[in-house]
């Protein structure tokens, strides 16, 4: 999951929470996540995974030591 995601999976969270309570303000449980997470599945593919893990790589030897860690 991208962080993008993770904000999607808590907002799609809330909304369930919400509608729960009527719309009343309410805390927000796990349940409400997992239920969440079952709507909302991570955007990023294994070929992008994949990139980053290359980009990483790439950057590791051009930058100094330690800077891509």
């Amino acid at each position: 999951y991208s962080g993008a995601d993770i904000a999607g999976v808590v907002r799609e969270a809330a909304l369930i929470a919400l509608k729960e309570n009527n719309m009343k303000p309410c805390k927000v449980e796990m349940k409400h996540l997992l239920k969440a997470l079952e709507k909302i599945g991570p955007s990023l593919t294994p070929g992008i995974i994949e990139s980053y893990k290359e980009f990483k790589k790439v950057a590791e030897k051009h930058f100094r030591p330690g800077y891509a860690t």
